[in-house]
């Protein structure tokens, strides 16, 4: 894949997951958190499951622990999504990326640069002026909460990622984690106080929208343009998704964000590019 390919790559499926946050909103009235996810990834196992062919033990086991991660984060981000907004969904989301030299920290003892440091503050305090602290009813709510959590699943997910990834294959990785977000899904499905599903156009059209473009299609243009774009690229590129999520909801559904709102979520996306600022410009590449 080409330089040019790679961005109109990253681009789309950022434009994917930036989309989805007010597309699950949407359906979230007429399907569960949790009947919606499982849905989502047994589709998404359908297409994925021929690439499983020559799969090893160890891609096995270290795809299963990335599946539980991924898995965790989509149904507590969803159940949050029940509670707060989709554009303060997408920015909260989007402090992943800062909060990855952290865990990678804690996991690994890798000491954090200082522009990583200063990044988890500056996105901190843009997350609070985005949860509208000063109004009433303003602050973090549970829906909030629980998407900062998962936040913190999906900076997990990426240091493990990144250490994975110099072993295994991408590609067989990312299909043993959507077959085992799958069996996690159904698995959690009795833990459903009120399981329900609408079979509306609505539904069926957002749920094969997202096995399809934001789970197999979106996860797979990922792993090509990383293979031919900086992380420092990359980065820039992903911070485009919020912004996305905040356009979606205000043409969808309509919300609008105050100007404070915009200037915590615009201090998200500089603490969410700020810590690939001179880092270095090897590539990834698939093994």
């Amino acid at each position: 894949m080409t330089r040019r390919g790679a961005v109109a790559a990253l681009l789309l499926a950022s434009l994917i997951w930036g989309v989805t946050f007010p597309l699950i909103k949407l359906v979230l009235p007429f399907v569960s958190p949790l009947v919606f996810n499982a849905a989502r990834f047994l589709l998404a196992t359908l297409i994925v499951f021929p690439a499983l062919r020559g799969l090893s033990r160890q891609e096995l086991r270290a795809g299963a622990q990335l599946g539980l991660l991924l898995v965790g984060g989509f149904t507590v981000q969803t159940i949050g999504l029940t509670l707060t907004t989709p554009s303060r969904s997408g920015f909260i989301t989007g402090l992943y990326v800062p909060l990855v030299p952290v865990v990678a920290f804690l996991l690994h003892q890798h000491r954090p640069r200082p522009t990583a440091v200063l990044s988890v503050a500056i996105a901190v305090g843009g997350m609070y002026l985005l949860t509208k602290p000063a109004e009433v009813g303003g602050g973090l709510n549970l829906g909030d909460w629980l998407t900062l959590g998962a936040a913190l699943l999906f900076a997990v997910h990426l240091v493990l990622v990144a250490n994975f990834a110099r072993a295994y294959s991408l590609t067989r990785l990312l299909s043993v984690q959507i077959v085992t977000a799958a069996v996690v899904s159904i698995a959690l499905l009795p833990l459903d106080s009120a399981p329900h599903l609408a079979w509306t156009p609505l539904v069926v059209g957002v749920i094969l929208f997202e096995a399809v473009f934001a789970t197999a299609i979106a996860l797979r243009l990922q792993l090509a343009a990383q293979q031919a774009l900086t992380p420092t690229h990359a980065a820039v590129i992903f911070a485009s998704e919020p912004v996305v999520a905040a356009v979606a909801s205000l043409l969808l559904l309509g919300e609008r964000l105050s100007p404070l709102q915009w200037v915590g979520g615009c201090a998200i996306l500089v603490g969410m590019v700020l810590p690939e600022v001179g880092e270095g410009d090897a590539t990834v590449t698939e093994p």
